[in-house]
């Protein structure tokens, strides 16, 4: 019995210190993983312009990203260009307090929101500054008024 009491012991001691190292490697790796997507924010995309030219744009410039398969639209200041990156992968290198998305074909940039209005059946239309309306999906609506609220400070009904 005096080996069974000295077995319960180490092994008590063993396990508490694997379960409070565990817990603090999860919260370092937490912080690491909330670091890494403040620091992975692209600030330009690399657009290829067909005749073997490419260009560089500034994302603060982007009014939102279509999805149109296989590609992607990329509806800048003037013009818009195709991208071959997928919507989702666009979506996890954009900056989450510039970019949300609004549906499952659209990303927008929150800076270029002129209006938001209800179609009374939990969608909504986007207007943006150049004019475009875009609907935002219900599925989307809570995110969208979380990062939006934050973003400007005013709430939604």
């Amino acid at each position: 019995s005096a080996y069974f009491i000295k077995t319960i012991i180490i092994y008590g001691f063993l396990f508490t210190v694997f379960a409070f190292s565990n817990q603090k490697n999860e919260a370092l790796s937490e912080g690491i993983i909330e670091e890494n997507k403040t620091k992975s924010a692209i600030n330009s995309i690399l657009i290829s312009d067909g005749n073997n030219k490419r260009s560089v744009i500034a994302v603060n410039d982007i009014f939102y990203f279509s999805a149109n398969s296989p590609y992607v639209d990329i509806y800048h200041l003037n013009r818009k260009y195709l991208h071959s990156e997928t919507l989702k992968s666009l979506e996890a290198q954009l900056d989450p307090t510039q970019f949300v998305r609004v549906h499952k074909s659209h990303i927008i940039n929150i800076d270029k929101i002129s209006s938001v209005q209800s179609r009374h059946n939990s969608d909504y239309d986007i207007t943006l500054t150049n004019g475009t309306i875009l609907r935002l999906s219900r599925n989307y609506v809570k995110n969208f008024k979380l990062r939006f609220s934050e973003q400007h400070q005013l709430t939604l009904k």
